[in-house]
């Protein structure tokens, strides 16, 4: 990965950069990979350089990248496969764009999506956030067969919002947010766009963008407290694959997948979550994320007890058995 030093031309030089990078990070799935850059080659917005950043382990995506690359287009491997929130940096890592997609290899760009973010940017704004639908295949043996194309995302028109305010109100746990589908997609890098120059304040801040165990999380509560301004355009621009065997889903459902992938991002933190013994818990794991991360995360250390409480409380919500240990949790925040 290059130092900040090394970066520092890149950032004298972004006239002459890409509108967007879009970031691919990708394991094992070139079937889906397949799809996903079929949407980002069929963009009505063509100043766009893509990155793929392939983490195989059994499938390498070379092939499949090839047949869709163009000019500005490049295929990118760890030195060996890595976790998760490694394989997001390295590909942000290299991007120049003057915005910064994550596009997860089982989601689809809608074509217009880069056209209608890059008419609604504006001075000081550093994020981008579209809405996202989903697509559920019938039949899990055949995952590219037939299936429910379905969507909870309201819409509404491109506005500018206070990323920071979005940030307090999201973790206010009266007003009920956090949980509804505009409050989950907004600053976060998989469902919008990063400005460079917000990716570069993170870093500084925080030594690298994406944390283990929830980069997507970790990195939205940062942008948020770092970020000048933000658009939401409003209205679904990407369609999510949602697979039952999807490690997100996994994670979510199954106490030994969730654990062996924690320990495989960061091993000895099973023994160390807020909730003991809780693996297939986002919010414990967010929540443990969040306290973790405080220490080398300045940006964090205002919002995390707030944000900590409210993702223990859902914690105890789904998991009424485990409510003992929310309560035990708590004290001290």
């Amino acid at each position: 990965m290059t130092s900040p030093q090394e970066r520092a031309p890149i950032m004298r030089h972004l006239a002459s950069a890409p509108r967007f990078s879009v970031v691919v990070p990708t394991r094992d799935r070139p079937d889906l990979l397949d799809f996903c850059l079929a949407g980002i080659a069929g963009q009505t917005f063509s100043d766009v350089e893509v990155i793929v950043s392939d983490n195989a382990v059994e499938r390498p995506a070379r092939e499949t990248f090839d047949r869709w690359a163009r000019n500005g287009w490049r295929y990118l491997t760890p030195e060996r496969p890595v976790p998760m929130h490694d394989n997001f940096e390295l590909g942000c890592d290299e991007a120049t764009g003057e915005y910064v997609a994550v596009v997860i290899d089982k989601t689809v760009l809608h074509p217009s999506a880069l056209d209608l973010a890059n008419r609604h940017l504006e001075d000081g704004i550093d994020i981008i956030t579209w809405r996202n639908e989903g697509y559920n295949p019938l039949d899990e043996a055949n995952a590219l067969g037939p299936g429910m194309f379905g969507t909870n995302a309201p819409t509404a028109a491109p506005a500018r919002y206070d990323p920071m305010d979005d940030l307090r109100s999201r973790f206010a746990m009266a007003e009920g947010r956090g949980i509804d589908h505009v409050h989950y997609v907004r600053g976060k890098i998989p469902f919008g766009a990063f400005s460079r120059r917000l990716l570069e304040r993170i870093r500084e801040t925080a030594g690298r963008v994406f944390y283990p165990l929830t980069p997507d999380y970790t990195s939205m509560v940062a942008a948020s407290v770092l970020a000048r301004g933000a658009v939401d355009l409003g209205r679904p621009l990407l369609v999510s694959y949602n697979s039952v065997r999807g490690n997100g889903q996994q994670a979510s459902t199954i106490p030994s997948h969730a654990r062996d992938f924690i320990e495989g991002a960061e091993p000895g933190v099973t023994g160390a979550l807020p909730i003991p013994g809780l693996y297939a818990s986002v919010h414990n794991i967010v929540a443990y994320d969040l306290v973790t991360r405080r220490r080398v995360h300045p940006v964090l250390l205002a919002a995390v007890p707030l944000i900590v409480a409210a993702q223990l409380a859902a914690a105890a919500v789904y998991h009424a058995s485990w409510w003992p240990g929310v309560a035990r949790s708590l004290v001290g925040l």
